[in-house]
């Protein structure tokens, strides 16, 4: 290693991941992809950085660059007194900020606190949290990793999962925040975060990004070792390109009639040729998937069973292009989630016609069940109201 004490200095070829890799090794930890992404993160946040790409655009640019490694503690510098030489050596006793005075000069403070005073002091109220001021404070935030934890930590109702495309991984955080663990996973062929469209009908329209935003595993089932869904298709697909009917499932062995799921989290597809992805040392040929979120099956099972993510669980994706990022909104039916906010305006319009049919569906679905309540409460009265009816025989009286 480059190291100068308790820095390293940029030598040609370098970059955050090798690097990492290296101090790994140094401090005789095991290298494996997910322990090379926790150690960029450290890096960086020990330089100042917010992101690993940060961390890279900032000392990776230019070889000869330096860096902290490790922190060194520097024990603080103890104080001078502040009591004349005369008074040094007599009886004295520490304050809280370290310096001496001498024991007569010491103001004795009460020892009890009149209950009066206590009573009548008033707590200011704190300031109630209207969801517009939380929309706006989250917004403001740089980090959309922060932002979703931030919300989370008043709203979460279990456990969820943040996929960072950049590091291909998927992190299980509880609702205060906490990192409980992360898992390398495979994406998408196409790198980007549009709207994408692997089952269009004219095959020059295809694309396989793996798309970004907040979504909800709405229902579970078997297929590659067990298979978690994310929402509803069309929060992923182009509205503007036409689907195929007919779409290949289960690796081509079936075909399955009228879309209606695209984007999941899954077991690995195509395990004998996939399976050597992970933890091979790069993260150059995660991109496998025709969108879908692929998970090793021992590792899927883990996250459903110890950290108990399945159907109603949050999973959040982040973008991967520079401009893109995630923006906490208030949807037409009131729902508040998180959407990507693109760059391309184009992308923006065609999100926003998708977000504002599914709170349309959302209202429809409301207002249908409402009317069902009423009908099943005027049919209870009426019911009720029949029964103790004087034409009725069963209310009869037997007066002998």
């Amino acid at each position: 290693m480059a190291a100068i004490g308790n820095q390293y200095k940029i030598e040609r070829g370098d970059c955050a991941w090798n690097v990492a890799s290296k101090t790994l090794k140094a401090q005789g930890k095991k290298v494996t992809n997910s322990a090379i992404i926790n150690e960029m993160e450290r890096l960086a946040k020990l330089n100042g950085c917010q992101s690993i790409d940060e961390f890279n655009n900032k000392y990776f640019a230019k070889v000869g660059s330096v860096f902290i490694v490790e922190k060194k503690e520097t024990p603080a510098p103890k104080k001078k007194s502040l009591l004349p030489d005369h008074v040094e050596n007599q009886d004295t006793v520490a304050r809280n900020d370290n310096t001496r005075v001498v024991r007569d000069t010491i103001v004795k403070t009460p020892d009890k606190i009149d209950p009066d005073t206590i009573k009548n002091h008033k707590k200011p109220k704190p300031q109630k949290l209207t969801p517009e001021m939380e929309i706006a404070n989250i917004n403001a935030m740089d980090n959309d990793v922060d932002k979703i934890i931030e919300y989370n930590k008043r709203h979460a109702k279990g456990n969820y999962i943040i996929i960072d495309k950049k590091t291909c991984t998927a992190t299980v955080y509880n609702k205060d925040g906490k990192k409980l663990d992360s898992y390398e996973v495979l994406l998408g062929q196409t790198k980007g975060d549009d709207l994408a469209s692997p089952y269009a009908k004219d095959a020059s329209q295809r694309s396989y990004e793996t798309v970004p935003g907040e979504f909800t595993f709405s229902a579970k089932a078997g297929t590659f070792g067990g298979l978690l869904y994310l929402g509803e298709s069309r929060s992923t697909c182009d509205p503007d390109i036409e689907v195929r009917n007919d779409v290949p499932g289960s690796g081509g062995k079936k075909i399955v009639k009228d879309l209606k799921v695209f984007q999941a989290i899954h077991g690995t597809a195509n395990p004998k040729v996939r399976n050597k992805y992970y933890n091979n040392g790069t993260l150059t040929d995660n991109r496998q998937s025709s969108g879908c979120v692929n998970i090793p099956v021992e590792d899927l099972n883990e996250i459903q069973n110890k950290y108990g993510i399945g159907v109603g669980s949050k999973c959040y994706i982040l973008p991967e292009e520079k401009g893109n990022k995630l923006v906490l909104q208030k949807q037409k039916d009131g729902e508040i989630k998180f959407v990507t906010h693109y760059k391309d305006e184009v992308q923006n319009e065609k999100l926003a016609r998708i977000n504002d049919d599914l709170a349309d569906k959302r209202i429809q679905k409301k207002l249908l069940a409402k009317q069902k309540a009423e009908q099943q409460e005027l049919l209870a009265k009426e019911q009720k109201k029949e029964e103790f009816s004087i034409l009725n025989p069963k209310t009869w009286f037997n007066f002998g």
